[in-house]
C-alpha cells in the first residue's frame, strides 16, 4: 500500500505521510543552488576523475549510489550518478560499464568504495568476479572515515554547491538516477531517518578529489590571468 501510496505522491510528501518520516526540500541545500553545465566529454578539461561508491548489502535495504566527478577548471561536474535499490550486481556491472566507457575516451578514473574491513570482505570478492569475468583489471579501493558523517556532508557540499563549484552534466537532468539523488540530497538533514546514500557518496568524491586534484584545479583556474605589476609615479 505505501508503494502504491509514494507512486502517486511527491517523494517529501510520501516520506512524511508514508513513513513517518518529517523532511522538508531544501531545508538545508538549496533547490537553486543545483545547476547544470554542458560537457563535451575533453580529456584536457579534467585534472582528474573520481568515481565514489556507497553499497549495501541487501536489494531492499539502502540504495546503491555512485559520484563520478570531473576535476578540472576550478569546478567539479557530476558526469554520472548512480542511485539504485538494486542488488550488487546491478551495480557493479554499472560500474564496469562505466569504466569501460570512460577508457575509451582515454580517460581513467580514480576509484574507491566506502567499507569498513567486515564490509570489504563482502564487496570486494564481487568487483574481483566481475573483473576476472570482463578480463581486465578494474577495482576501486575501499576508504572509510569514521568521522560524524552528518557533519562532513553539511560541511562539504555546502561549500561547492553555495559558492558555485560543483555543477551537474546537463545530460542527467530529469534521469532516474538524478532525480533519486537530489531527492535525497534536498532532504538532506541532521537526524533525518530517510536514505543519504548519494550525499554521503558524494561527499567523499568531492572531499577525496579535492584532496588529490586542488592545486591543480586552483592553477587551471588562473591560468591566463595576467598580473600586472603597478608603475610607481613620481611627485
Amino acid at each position: 500500500m505505501a508503494e502504491e501510496i509514494n507512486k502517486k505522491t511527491d517523494y517529501y510528501t510520501s516520506q512524511r505521510e508514508d513513513y513517518n518520516n518529517p523532511i522538508e526540500e531544501g531545508k538545508l541545500f538549496k533547490a537553486e543552488w543545483i545547476k547544470y553545465t554542458q560537457v563535451h566529454g575533453n580529456k584536457k578539461d579534467w585534472t582528474g576523475l573520481i568515481a565514489h561508491w556507497d553499497l549495501s548489502y541487501s536489494k531492499n535495504g539502502d540504495y546503491k549510489a555512485c559520484a563520478i566527478l570531473g576535476f578540472g577548471g576550478g569546478k567539479i561536474t557530476v558526469l554520472d550518478v548512480f542511485c539504485r535499490k538494486c542488488d550488487l550486481s546491478e551495480a557493479v556491472a554499472w560500474h564496469f560499464d562505466k569504466t569501460e566507457e570512460y577508457n575509451k575516451k582515454g580517460l581513467s578514473m580514480l576509484q574507491y568504495y566506502d567499507a569498513t574491513a567486515a564490509q570489504k570482505e563482502v564487496f570486494f570478492p564481487i568487483f574481483v568476479a566481475e573483473s576476472q569475468k570482463r578480463g581486465y583489471y578494474s577495482l576501486p579501493q575501499p576508504a572509510h572515515v569514521g568521522t560524524d558523517k552528518h557533519l562532513r556532508i553539511e560541511a562539504t557540499l555546502t561549500d561547492v554547491l553555495f559558492n558555485g563549484i560543483l555543477q551537474f552534466d546537463q545530460k542527467l537532468k530529469n534521469t532516474p538516477d538524478l532525480d533519486n539523488a537530489l531527492n535525497q540530497l534536498l532532504s538532506f538533514e541532521k537526524g533525518m531517518t530517510g536514505h543519504d546514500d548519494w550525499p554521503d557518496t558524494l561527499e567523499a568524491a568531492v572531499r577525496i578529489g579535492r584532496q588529490l586534484f586542488a592545486l591543480d584545479n586552483i592553477q587551471n583556474a588562473n591560468r591566463g590571468a595576467v598580473i600586472k605589476k603597478r608603475e610607481r609615479k613620481g611627485y
